[in-house]
């Protein structure tokens, strides 16, 4: 089973152990979570090397290692195995603790565009989406397939999307959110569906989805409607590693 949750925050190159779930580095702005499962080991690693702890290994698999997503550390024999899965297979094995990377939303405060602005107020526009605020919204013209598509700025693996629809204005304004595809892409010219919404949505109903098939590069995340309508939302969240 989970036991505990260690916040890895990194501030520099040079470790402190700050509490016992807890190790800080500083000059950084870097900040990963990790869940733990004692004597359980991950079934399939890319690499394996012998280090002096587990903060060590989990150093391993943030710095040195751009695809690791979980790892395995023998406290006896002080070998570190590095995986790249974020939901590996495990089994159980005594003296090792499995690290496993938890997912966090990539898409907050990220490059966005959208079809159209509402009247081009700059209320309406595409950062609104992800500013965090559940207060404001984007929206769109009366466009022919409305869309809206956020830059991660990088490559990721994509867990789950999640979109807060509109709660204010006409009940029929929550209700716009239908026949919408959610694609995803490592490029804006090889986007792929990740899963397709009939709806339609209600107001202030929060919608969580999780792609058909695994995509492993996914740098864009676009929502567009199949048909002439309003796109209006009020965030979107991009969780992934």
């Amino acid at each position: 089973m989970i036991l505990q949750c260690w916040t890895v925050i990194f501030y520099t190159h040079i470790l402190t152990s700050i509490l016992p779930y807890e190790v800080a580095a500083f000059n950084s702005n870097r900040q990963e979570t990790f869940s733990i499962e004692i004597n359980r080991i991950i079934l399939s690693h890319q690499t394996s090397s012998i280090v002096s702890s587990i903060i060590a290994c989990t150093v391993l698999c943030i710095f040195d290692n751009d695809d690791c997503c979980s790892a395995s550390y023998n406290e006896v024999s002080k070998i570190c195995l590095l995986g790249i899965h974020c939901s590996p297979e495990m089994e159980e094995s005594a003296n090792f603790k499995t690290l496993i990377k938890k997912s966090r939303d990539v898409a907050y405060r990220k490059s966005a565009k959208q079809s159209s602005a509402y009247r081009n107020l700059t209320i309406n526009i595409a950062s609104r989406a992800v500013d965090g605020d559940l207060n404001k919204w984007i929206q769109t013209e009366h466009d022919n397939m409305p869309f809206w598509i956020v830059d991660l700025e990088k490559i990721y693996k994509i867990k789950q999307i999640e979109i807060f629809n509109i709660n204010k204005g006409f009940r029929s304004s929550g209700r716009r959110l239908h026949d919408l595809d959610i694609t995803v892409g490592p490029t804006e010219n090889k986007m792929k569906l990740c899963t397709h919404y009939v709806g339609p949505a209600k107001s202030g109903e929060h919608l969580v989805f999780e792609c058909l098939h695994d995509h492993e590069d996914t740098r864009y995340v676009k929502l567009m409607i199949n048909g002439t309508q309003i796109l209006n939302v009020v965030e979107v969240k991009v969780y992934a590693w």
